[in-house]
């Protein structure tokens, strides 16, 4: 799907896949088993097809406990 899109749209494609965190915690939160591996083969698959520049990985940074972007104490 992604290489027809590539082939037939004239302009920049970019794509971004997100992640919520460590695989557990995005996967917790997703409520989706596995998803943050699915997620990282999405990102090498579509890397492959359009090229690095092209494909990104988008992190969602929040106050959860665990989270990369967890409040800390000073």
């Amino acid at each position: 799907m992604v290489e027809q899109l590539h082939r037939s749209v004239p302009v920049r494609l970019v794509v971004t896949v997100s992640i919520d965190g460590p695989p557990e915690l995005n996967d917790q939160l997703r409520g989706i088993r596995n998803n943050f591996a699915h997620a990282l083969e999405t990102f090498a698959a579509v890397r492959a097809i359009l090229g690095p520049e092209n494909v990104f990985v988008g992190m969602t940074l929040h106050a959860h406990h665990g989270s990369c972007g967890a409040r800390r104490r000073l």
